[in-house]
């Protein structure tokens, strides 16, 4: 299984459908542990949850994502709290402007344990 993934990252990585900075983020993780804003939901959400959105949010894609979260946190509790957080939608714009794989990257910041490598 893991081999067809790494395999599959390869062939997309070469048609460039997967940006190598977001392939990083996936194995690595964020760069920084430093908290920039305040968690806006730390009744739920936890600070180290919300500094992994804030470095995703400094993706070019991400771009604005960690604002969106913060003025849509009811959305993203109930993805939280789903047992099938996989499958749950993100609000929108972000459902539909998102790939499938970039998606995976907001899976690892809200619900590692969906996400193991």
């Amino acid at each position: 299984l893991m081999f067809s993934l790494l395999l599959t990252i390869k062939v997309m990585q070469h048609e460039g459908h997967i940006d190598p900075s977001e392939w990083r983020f996936l194995l690595a993780g964020p760069i920084s542990t430093e908290l920039t804003a305040p968690n806006p939901a730390p009744q739920w959400l936890t600070d180290k949850c919300w500094i992994e959105l804030l470095n995703l949010a400094r993706l070019d894609e991400f771009a604005g994502f960690d604002q969106h979260v913060a003025s849509n946190v009811d959305h993203y509790r109930s993805i939280f709290d789903s047992n099938d957080a996989h499958a749950e939608p993100l609000a929108e714009p972000w459902e539909s402007k998102l790939s499938s794989f970039q998606k995976l990257l907001f899976l690892r910041c809200l619900r590692p344990d969906k996400v193991v490598m």
